[in-house]
């Protein structure tokens, strides 16, 4: 290691401490490091009573010079917090689906008879599905814009930012792009832009200088300016008595508020976080091999989350003569055999997946005695009900329809009958949509820096509605039934109700301080079962 900075400013580091002598700071490197300009900044300049050092490091000598391309992701003009865009969103998406008939598609793809076969039925949900999903682009697209934070929003920094869009807006005249003059002659009179047609290039030219130039100057007092606009609409808004402004006023006041304390302790205190993956390294002939490509980062990826996924084929019921006879998805007679407790094991039938089916055949008889089978039936109460709360960041898959959609939708108990509609029909038939049947993985870094593909988190991203759809019927629906029939074990504490504490106290009290009492040797296994969620049997389940 050496003295980057000596290397660049060609003298050693001044003193650190505004106090102090000797320098007792500075930055190190590895030696072969191209180094170029360097700085030590006078005191005080940034945090702390200590200089600011920079160097400035050549990229070729530290990674080759190849800058890694991270496409970021399209940002969402939906934001279900504002009620002005939930509101008009649904106004949109409403006035969309009623002029293209909507409901009455849906209907009628309700209501087919038995000569449709399931590749044409499914066609046309699909097709009614994809159109759906246009429109609901396209309602999200008009429900709001985006508008540039560089300064603060008042009406006194409103007032030049419309003249420097009319400006250039005449500049785009002069060049021959505004080809009906209409619109910007209305414009240029509702902001006192004075003979914009007339006026010669170059005056027009001043004009936007001066404009910038004043934005400029109004940056500084800007975010008073918007403290000062915010309380009048606030007044305003009481001498009305308009409750709904005065919240959201109140509200925009308080995000903002958040917002500026939040970034100057996050510069501070915020740890560092892990990137996303744009490398990954694969144990590969005793040595570690990386691969920084996008080809061979899918390529490696699918391969590894392939066997990941493809685990639990090493139960018994993968394979022989039983795994022929049930099928892959339990769809054959011999599964309903087995919950009929009539079904006869070959031989040689691993003893422990015997007992397994046979305790399974147990439990459909007795919920068979005693609770009748739910329909299975999503309602539109269900879907208001779980997306009135629902966390809207969350991210999904990469179809588009991100949470928002449907938190909207939820306002509108038109909107949520569609929704629900549609994913009964396709439950009813068995039929999934097809974009149910691609997820999006997610890797990201659980040590920021550790690029292993063991020691990588991946998150399997489902549709929004299909994995709603997922936690009604099987979270919900399927628990109530089991927890009603008391069939959860007592020592199971991953279960609602109980937390963490629970188990703890369970395992030392009633686990070690019993074996301690009765003088009996024992042994606890503390037993990471990560794995062990990507390894269930589907035929099993």
């Amino acid at each position: 290691m050496c003295c980057l900075l000596q290397q660049a400013v060609g003298a050693k580091a001044p003193n650190s401490h505004f106090r102090g002598r000797k320098p007792i700071t500075t930055i190190f490197g590895s030696n072969g490091l191209t180094v170029g300009d360097g700085m030590a900044f006078p005191h005080w300049y940034g945090v702390g009573d200590h200089r600011v050092f920079a160097v400035e490091v050549s990229a070729a000598s530290l990674f080759g010079g190849n800058y890694p391309r991270i496409g970021a992701p399209s940002a969402r003009s939906l934001n279900c917090k504002v009620s002005r865009c939930r509101a008009q969103y649904n106004s949109v998406l409403k006035s969309l689906c009623d002029r293209h008939k909507m409901h009455e598609k849906l209907l009628a793809l309700k209501c087919l008879d038995d000569s449709v076969t399931p590749a044409q039925y499914q066609l046309m949900h699909n097709k009614w599905d994809n159109e759906l999903g246009d429109f609901m682009a396209s309602a999200e697209d008009q429900c709001t814009k985006f508008k540039s934070s560089q300064i603060e929003y008042s009406p006194t920094v409103g007032i030049f930012i419309k003249r420097r869009s009319i400006l250039k807006w005449i500049l785009r005249w002069y060049e021959g792009k505004v080809p009906d003059t209409r619109n910007l002659l209305r414009a240029a009179g509702r902001n006192n832009v004075e003979n914009p047609l007339t006026t010669s290039r170059e005056d027009i030219e001043a004009r936007l200088v001066a404009c910038i130039g004043h934005l400029m100057e109004l940056k500084k007092i800007a975010p008073e300016l918007r403290r000062k606009h915010l309380l009048q609409c606030l007044i305003d808004a009481k001498e009305r008595g308009d409750d709904k402004a005065v919240a959201e006023i109140i509200r925009i006041r308080q995000k903002e508020c958040d917002r500026k304390r939040q970034r100057g302790i996050n510069v501070v205190v915020k740890p560092g976080q892990g990137r996303m993956v744009m490398a990954v390294q694969v144990m590969e002939d005793g040595g570690l091999t990386t691969y920084d490509t996008h080809e061979d980062i899918v390529r490696v990826v699918n391969s590894k989350i392939g066997q990941r996924y493809k685990l639990g084929h090493r139960s018994p019921l993968s394979s022989g003569q039983l795994a022929e006879e049930i099928g892959q998805f339990a769809e054959k007679e011999a599964a309903s055999k087995i919950l009929d407790g009539t079904y006869e094991f070959p031989e040689g039938t691993d003893y422990a997946l015997i007992e397994l089916l046979k305790e399974a055949a147990a439990l459909k008889m007795e919920f068979d005695e005693t609770d009748e089978l739910d329909s299975g039936r999503l309602t539109v109460e269900d879907f208001i009900e779980f997306w009135h709360s629902a966390r809207e960041e969350t991210s999904s898959s990469d179809s588009g329809r991100h949470f928002g959609h449907y938190i909207a939708a939820s306002d509108d108990p038109e909107l949520a009958i569609l929704h629900v509609e549609s994913m009964n029909i396709a439950a009813s038939y068995g039929l999934p949509l097809d974009r149910w049947k691609s997820a999006l993985t997610v890797l990201l870094e659980k040590v920021m820096g550790n690029m292993l593909m063991e020691k990588l988190r991946a998150i399997c991203l489902l549709e929004a509605d299909f994995n709603w759809w997922l936690k009604i019927t099987f979270a919900r629906k399927m628990m109530s039934r089991i927890r009603g029939q008391g069939h959860i074990p007592m020592e199971q504490f991953a279960t609602a109700g109980k937390c963490p504490i629970d188990g703890t106290m369970c395992k030392q009290m009633g686990f070690f301080d019993r074996a301690n009492t009765l003088h009996v040797p024992a042994v606890m296994n503390s037993v990471d079962a990560e794995q062990c969620y990507d390894a269930v049997n589907h035929a099993a389940t």
